[in-house]
């Protein structure tokens, strides 16, 4: 799979949102061209969502941690709460 840089007119969309907008448009605009090709450039988006979506939940597992880690440096837990038992 090729990963192109997003283009300097972006600003600030992510490189692989911007591939994945790429790979979508140049499917539409091909989509009656009978290209043998369209099934290479479906997987290519396949795989460019999976990869987006992989690291959306790093993104969120790491950022869970760092809350829970918070949490317990600043003396929270779950026992520490008013009213635990």
């Amino acid at each position: 799979m090729v990963y192109r840089k997003a283009s300097s007119h972006s600003g600030t969309t992510p490189a692989p949102v911007q591939n994945l907008r790429e790979e979508v448009t140049t499917q539409y605009e091909q989509r009656q061209s009978g290209d043998g090709r369209a099934k290479q450039r479906r997987w290519c988006v396949l795989q460019l969502l999976s990869a987006m979506k992989s690291g959306l939940r790093d993104t969120f597992l790491e950022a869970d941690a760092r809350h829970g880690q918070l949490k317990v440096l600043n003396g929270w837990a779950p026992s520490a709460r008013v009213g635990a038992a």
